[in-house]
């Protein structure tokens, strides 16, 4: 990785896309003033070095703290158990949730009954219906919705993705699941699969899902099944992958590697290329969440070095 260099860091073309992601940022947060403006920066800057000194960390926590959007409509919704992800659909009407219970759940909640008088009551009124789903290893993973908001699929530590329903029905509570293939570069019990990251691509036609052991995978939703399994050589765990908006032609992957995939998704399984077009190096650490603009050549990562990293996919890392 030493020999790696990303000519984007330091040139007029990452600078414009710099000023082109800062021109998209809300300049406040409501009451509050904006984070980049050279008045908090220096207070923040100081803050950290009085810390450094060995003076009290309560001024820097409360001076983070002071970031926070204190404005709340409605009253927050307190559940008994563990909520690992939650994610509102693409026609913001419903929003899904998965929650490590006895039996793993899914709750659907209706949007427009999450903001009314008698949801800031009792916030049980806005659920619409609760999803139990079985064969899940210690909890669900990752949580993915279909661009068409009709459907929802969920990862976990066993060998089949399960999805489920998006819709008003609440006895329509049906689960199908998807068998994966077993993993043979897995070092746990029975060779196990676990999806790290899945997304839906522009039309919910495919899913890509990214695995343990640099495993990637093409599932087409029609069918219910695999149609592409990739085993990439370094053998790292594939921890975010990302469709490009709008396109089903290209998609991204990143894992502990610190390196981020492009992959032509047309050619992707083919025998003489595999369809990766491109790589994206400048992480110290694993990367854990990928994102795309919808201008379709910017692409955002974020990574266990806590860095975030703006990449233009017409300049890859030389």
């Amino acid at each position: 990785m030493d020999d790696i260099v990303n000519p984007t860091i330091s040139t007029k073309k990452a600078t414009e896309l710099r000023n082109r992601f800062k021109s998209r940022a809300p300049k406040s947060y409501g009451p509050k003033e904006a984070l980049w403006s050279k008045a908090n920066r220096g207070c923040l800057l100081r803050s950290r070095l009085d810390c450094r000194n060995g003076k009290s960390k309560k001024n820097l926590e409360n001076h983070c703290l002071s970031f926070i959007p204190s404005i709340c409509k409605t009253r927050p919704i307190c559940n008994r158990y563990r909520v690992f992800s939650g994610t509102w659909t693409p026609n913001g009407k419903f929003f899904v949730t998965s929650s490590q219970k006895e039996c793993n759940q899914i709750e659907i909640y209706d949007a427009n009954n999450l903001t009314n008088e008698q949801s800031d009551t009792n916030p049980s009124r806005a659920i619409i219906k609760k999803i139990n789903i079985e064969d899940v290893g210690w909890a669900i993973i990752d949580l993915a919705i279909s661009s068409d908001s009709k459907y929802g699929a969920v990862t976990s530590w066993c060998n089949n993705i399960s999805v489920f329903r998006i819709d008003n029905d609440r006895t329509d509570k049906t689960v199908q699941n998807i068998p994966l293939p077993l993993n043979p570069h897995s070092h746990h019990h029975g060779h196990r699969s676990a999806v790290f990251s899945l997304r839906y691509n522009h039309d919910s036609s495919k899913m890509f899902g990214g695995s343990n052991s640099g495993r990637l995978l093409l599932i087409d939703t029609a069918t219910q099944k695999v149609m592409k399994d990739i085993d990439q050589k370094n053998q790292d765990d594939v921890n975010a992958v990302c469709y490009q908006k709008f396109s089903g032609n290209m998609a991204f992957a990143g894992g502990d590697s610190g390196v981020v995939s492009c992959w032509d998704m047309r050619l992707f399984g083919s025998k003489r290329e595999k369809g990766v077009v491109g790589y994206f190096a400048g992480h110290e650490h694993g990367v854990a969440y990928i994102d795309t603009a919808h201008d379709g050549r910017t692409v955002l990562t974020s990574a266990k070095d806590q860095a975030i990293k703006l990449w233009d996919v017409r300049m890859f890392t030389r």
